[in-house]
């Protein structure tokens, strides 16, 4: 497929061929995989009524983060399986190693949970990184301009101690476990000079955006071209909406922002 084909792929409304696609391309790890099958089990909460389902749902978060022994899989498998029928059965899949990916592609659960993806995986053609130095969004001292006006940094940049505050850890530590604290993690993200599409993914939703003050795109100089004509992009904060916050108001274990400030993968 060429890169046009994937990206469409990638936003279409189909979680079992986008799955595919991550899996033949190795953009996926298996705990992002199992978390993903956690947060589509927690969408129907209310419909797994046994008790052994949720617990297997909350064994499956802690196995994936290594918090669970394999022993502890096998017999909360054992319980959840006798009520594996219908959302039930996605609970109990959860639990299953390797985990079944077919199955849960198909599950009638999962069938409208491609923007949870995408939450859960964020953008594999624009990936923002704290630690390996990928291409992030924003513009300070140690950053220059490369020839299509994105800002790289130099690999002796701090920027990564200087983000990991002891307050952006804590806070994100919370919110993983269910906290609600997002909009203080925004903050406390931005005082530490995070990149603008990292900190306003936390931002509450309908809120213009702070980067581009609500226009939606961003001006400035590709220095190696001009020192005079100036370039407009789409700002990345807000995927030049103009307003920040998305469609989500609570942030999944495995949330693509959550894992690149936490440094889990």
């Amino acid at each position: 497929m060429t890169e046009s084909a994937d990206r469409k792929l990638w936003e279409s409304d189909r979680p079992d061929l986008m799955l595919t696609w991550l899996r033949a391309t190795g953009k996926i790890t298996d705990r992002k995989l199992r978390l993903f099958a956690c947060a589509c089990a927690r969408s129907c909460w209310q419909s797994l009524t046994d008790k052994s389902s949720r617990a297997a749902v909350e064994v499956a978060e802690k196995y994936a983060d290594g918090k669970a022994t394999n022993a502890d899989r096998y017999m909360c498998s054992k319980s959840a399986y006798w009520a594996s029928e219908g959302e039930s059965y996605l609970a109990w899949l959860t639990l299953t190693e390797p985990l079944n990916v077919v199955e849960l592609a198909v599950h009638h659960v999962v069938r409208d949970k491609a923007p949870l993806l995408r939450h859960i995986v964020g953008n594999p053609f624009r990936p923002v990184t704290v630690c390996g130095l990928k291409r992030k969004p924003f513009h300070n001292q140690y950053a220059h301009v490369d020839a299509y006006g994105g800002f790289w940094l130099e690999p002796e940049c701090p920027f990564c101690a200087e983000l990991r505050t002891p307050t952006v850890l804590s806070l994100a530590a919370a919110l993983y476990d269910g906290g609600d604290c997002a909009a203080a993690l925004c903050d406390a993200l931005q005082e530490s000079g995070a990149p603008a599409e990292l900190a306003e993914h936390f931002r509450p939703r309908g809120e213009k955006c702070r980067h581009c003050g609500g226009n939606g795109s961003l001006t400035g100089w590709n220095l190696l071209v001009s020192t005079t004509a100036a370039i407009t992009r789409t700002c990345p904060a807000c995927s030049g909406r103009g307003f920040t916050g998305g469609e989500w108001a609570d942030h999944p274990r495995g949330c693509w922002a959550l894992d690149t400030v936490l440094g889990k993968e």
